[in-house]
């Protein structure tokens, strides 16, 4: 098998056409080994003491929740949750946080089962939510 170099030509055959091998593939992070790939985002701002404020129109199965953005206001009523359509409530941020009052983000990728995402805050924070919502 042939070891190829980048940056080098691939076929010296006058019959062939020379291929080359970049140096560096567009979005790849040469330190890790990974190639960084952009994704569209949406975002939804939720103010504080909501209940099952969905993100997107409508929401579904298959939305993605990619993180969240929590400013902590007053840390004794700070509690936020999120809930995948009619299932439990998955508590993320608890009243009175360790770190207090501040900003916390909260990353999550994760896709909704049965949808929508909601979102519940309490009356000290407020959220913006970042994903692909419908």
């Amino acid at each position: 098998m042939t070891d190829y170099v980048r940056g080098s030509v691939i076929g010296s055959s006058v019959r062939r056409t020379p291929v080359y091998i970049p140096d560096k593939l567009p979005g790849e992070d040469s330190t890790n080994l990974v190639v960084r790939t952009e994704r569209q985002m949406a975002y939804k701002a939720i103010p504080a003491s909501q209940s099952d404020s969905v993100l997107g129109t409508v929401g579904a199965e298959g939305d993605l929740l990619e993180s969240l953005v929590i400013t902590v206001g007053t840390a004794a009523t700070a509690a936020v949750s999120i809930k995948d359509g009619s299932g439990s409530s998955i508590p993320i941020l608890p009243n009175s946080p360790g770190g207090g009052l501040g900003v916390y983000v909260v990353p999550l990728s994760i896709l909704a089962l049965t949808g929508p995402w909601k979102v519940t805050t309490g009356a000290g924070s407020t959220v913006v939510a970042t994903g692909r919502f419908t």
